[in-house]
C-alpha cells in the first residue's frame, strides 16, 4: 500500500510539473521545485491558521473566512483525498 502510494504521488508531480510547463511562457520548473514552493505555501498557511486559532478566545469559534483562498483550497483537497479512502 505504501508503494503504491508513494508511486502514484510521484506521477501525480510529474504530471502537475508537465501541466504547469506546459502553461508557463518558457519558465521551467522540475517537479521538485513545484513540490517544495507547495510545501512552502502549506507549512505558511498552517502557521497563519493556528496564529489566529492562539489571538481567538477558546469559546470562539474558528472563522473560516479568515482563510486565505489558497488554505480554503488545500482544506478542501484534504477533505476530498480523505473520502476517497
Amino acid at each position: 500500500m505504501v508503494l503504491y502510494c508513494h508511486s502514484r504521488k510521484k506521477e501525480t508531480w510529474a504530471t502537475l510539473a508537465k501541466e504547469f510547463n506546459a502553461g508557463a511562457d518558457g519558465v521551467y520548473r522540475a517537479e521538485a521545485v513545484l513540490k517544495r514552493k507547495w510545501e512552502n505555501i502549506k507549512k505558511r498557511e498552517k502557521e497563519s491558521y493556528a496564529n489566529s486559532l492562539l489571538t481567538q478566545t477558546h469559546k470562539e469559534t474558528v472563522n473560516t473566512s479568515r482563510l486565505t483562498s489558497c488554505m480554503q483550497k488545500y482544506i478542501k483537497i484534504i477533505e476530498s483525498d480523505t473520502e476517497n479512502m
